[in-house]
């Protein structure tokens, strides 16, 4: 069985092997002077189209805004044909004139001037993203993403398996009773017994191209046992008015567009089993439904999942070779319900029905259960860690896991929650010292919305703000590694240089672990001598009692993200910053880091040589001087400081989850504090107080006891 990349990557080759056979190319030949062409014409167009990918602008020569385009679109033209660096790319640039071809338009479903469209031989695949502006160099870059893109690569033998679906069908899907999730479109159409038979769609802009997507994801799905079908909501007005489809039942919504919509249908459920796909997030990529349908199937189902399994995902090396699953670009989150079944309830299981759909927002999540304790699995993890820095970087002077660290960071009890991640050894325990904790969903939540990063996120123009804005309350800085994903030489070293990274920040995290344990224990210090003292002088009871009870804060503060920015994607300088940014271009294999709560950017190490991974122990004493000081005799390098305007983008994006993590435990005490009476809600705390001291475990050692 081969895997989905090598899949991919035989489709690129093969589609390549094709268009090359075809001739079809964007750049002419050296000293020819390509003169810019006529627009096609409706005899013209599909014997165009057939020849590979086109970037196709539908005008009118009457409209505003198309005369505005016209020099832009030239220019475009000019430089893809003109330009070295796009000569390879087998895409071009075309035009249709909507008045002189207005029956093309027609037929193409155009409804607003200018409209861009991706189109291959088989015909529209999706609109000019509106993210994009219409400069030069951004239809530039849209023509060359989808040429790169191996999914575009035309495959003539593709055939939509989805099935028509009437009234009836979609309720005894909703009634339960179908044999295999079903993944359904709905269409402003009257009878839609075929999605890739061609068809005039009215006030539907994104129909066409979607009819490309849904061919694809009717054959993709199949591999995970997940069927599709399609409504024509003209022909369903009911069904689809009381799923929300309103604006699909009318054949033509008086000009105002509309998008065919998603919706998820699990089997063998009668409630909590449909699941619609966000209007708001329309997209012409199939990979986003398919990814939609497969992690809420796989998240419906949670299955079990054994400790060897975790094990080895936690051991494999991430790089960029996209030879296997492990690639960079497909990390996976494991989040498993570990619980005792001589003790679990059904209330204790139920929690993982609440996370189906919410755990969507939080990508590459898959959720597991297990029957038994995985704290083993925890442990070895952590072991593995020290052992990879003693085998790894002979440099580092000889550590050893601490005991009172991991238990710190294992407290807990079962039923309970473990996150995992692809190629990290360092797994996340749910802090859940009772039932309260480990069925409320929204605690959860923003746990797992805190720690479930990839190992290594991408930094990009549109990823900057988010990345600043990740939990400050427990991250302080981001790490970033340059890296060139079409250097063949980068490639082969990629398994190295992001282990290399990785090994810092786990040297790191070491340190960081050690000074938390100190932290704590000097508070606990504090807490211990503020009570000898009002013992001292003779204070009364209830004061003595308040200070026993105070929480010692166990912080998870001034933690790392590691992240990787792509110079093959996006410029070496990071000009789209827009501003003095870097004091020279980054290569690949240097880094940069990105301290998050002031803005400060190191590019070079005290010595003013640029920061690398060549060696992980140098790298880590500069992250400790940056960040924890007191760990380290350097001293921290100079930097670059990020604008204001970046630092506050990435701070009101809204609730951070650490927040709403806060917020669930202040909810939570608001609704204990309306139950109780001020004499029972001291009674009840000292009583919490006094059984911790009491419980055998790990949370009744007197070191641990706060």
């Amino acid at each position: 069985m081969y895997s989905r990349t090598t899949r991919r990557f035989a489709m690129l080759l093969t589609g390549l092997v094709a268009l090359a056979s075809l001739g079809l190319g964007s750049a002419d030949s050296p000293g020819t002077a390509a003169e810019f062409p006529a627009p096609l014409t409706v005899s013209e167009f599909k014997t165009e189209m057939a020849k590979g990918l086109h970037v196709v602008e539908f005008f009118s020569p009457h409209c505003s805004h198309c005369k505005k385009l016209a020099p832009t679109w030239k220019k475009a033209w000019e430089t893809l044909h003109s330009s070295p660096e796009f000569s390879q790319l087998s895409v071009d640039f075309s035009q249709v004139d909507c008045i002189t071809s207005g029956d093309l338009c027609g037929d193409e479903s155009i409804e607003y001037f200018p409209t861009i469209r991706l189109y291959g031989p088989d015909g529209a695949i999706k609109n000019y993203p509106d993210g994009y502006d219409r400069s030069v160099e951004s239809l530039l870059r849209f023509a060359s993403e989808e040429a790169l893109n191996p999914v575009n690569i035309a495959e003539k033998d593709l055939v939509s398996k989805s099935i028509p679906l009437l009234d009836d069908d979609v309720v005894r899907l909703l009634a339960g009773k179908g044999d295999a999730p079903y993944l359904i479109s709905f269409w402003p159409t009257s009878d839609m017994r075929n999605t890739d038979a061609e068809r005039e769609f009215v006030d539907c802009a994104e129909c066409t191209p979607f009819q490309r997507v849904w061919r694809h994801l009717s054959n993709n799905l199949l591999s995970y046992k997940i069927r599709t079908g399609h409504v024509s909501c003209v022909r369903s007005p009911v069904l689809c008015k009381e799923l929300g489809f309103g604006d699909l039942v009318l054949a033509d919504n008086d000009s105002n567009d509309r998008e065919p919509r998603v919706a998820l249908i699990l089997p063998g459920k009668i409630s909590n089993n449909l699941f619609l796909y966000p209007s708001n997030r329309f997209t012409a990529d199939y990979a986003v439904y398919q990814d939609f349908a497969v992690r809420l199937t796989h998240n419906s189902e949670a299955p079990y999942i054994s400790p060897a399994t975790l094990l080895k995902a936690m051991d494999e090396d991430i790089d960029f070779k996209g030879l296997s699953r492990d690639d960079v670009s497909d990390q996976r989150i494991h989040v498993v319900f570990s619980y005792d079944p001589r003790t679990v309830v059904q209330e204790d299981l139920d929690v993982l029905e609440h996370l189906i759909e919410p755990l969507q927002e939080i990508p590459n999540v898959y959720l597991y259960k297990t029957n038994e304790s995985l704290i083993g699995t925890t442990r070895t993890g952590y072991d593995n860690m020290y052992s990879m820095i003693q085998r790894f970087d002979r440099q580092h002077t000889p550590i050893q896991l601490n005991e009172n660290n991991f238990v710190l960071n294992t407290l807990t009890q079962l039923p309970t929650f473990f996150l995992f991640r692809d190629g990290d050894t360092l797994p996340m325990v749910f802090p859940g010292y009772s039932s309260t904790e480990t069925r409320n969903t929204n605690m959860i939540l923003a746990w797992i919305s805190s720690f479930g990063n990839p190992l290594f996120s991408e930094l990009t123009p549109a990823s900057l703000p988010d990345l600043l804005d990740v939990d400050e309350e427990f991250y302080k800085s981001a790490v970033v590694l340059a890296v060139d994903s079409t250097d063949p030489n980068f490639k082969r070293s990629s398994t190295q240089l992001l282990r290399s990274l990785k090994l810092a920040a786990y040297e790191y995290e070491h340190e960081r672990m050690e000074q938390k344990f100190q932290d704590i224990m000097a508070s606990r210090k504090n807490k211990k001598d503020l009570i000898q003292k009002l013992k001292d002088r003779k204070a009364p009871s209830n004061e003595i009692e308040d200070a026993m009870v105070v929480e010692i804060p166990h912080r998870n503060n001034m933690r790392l993200l590691l992240a990787y920015y792509d110079v093959s994607k996006f410029d070496s300088s990071l000009s789209w910053v827009k501003e003095k940014f870097l004091e020279k271009p980054i290569n690949a294999g240097e880094v940069l880091i990105i301290d998050k709560d002031d803005g400060r950017v190191f590019q070079f190490d005290s010595s003013k040589k640029p920061l690398t991974v060549q060696s992980p122990s140098a790298l880590k004493e500069v992250l400790l001087a940056i960040n924890l000081p007191q760990r380290t005799e350097a001293t921290a390098p100079e930097f670059v400081q990020l604008a204001k305007k970046w630092m506050q983008r990435g701070k009101r994006q809204g609730m951070s989850s650490t927040n709403m993590f806060l917020l669930a435990i202040v909810f939570a005490a608001v609704v204990l504090l309306l139950k109780s009476k001020s004499l029972k809600r001291s009674y009840h705390a000292r009583m919490v107080y006094k059984n911790r001291r009491d419980t055998n475990g790990i949370l009744g050692k007197e070191k641990f006891q706060d």
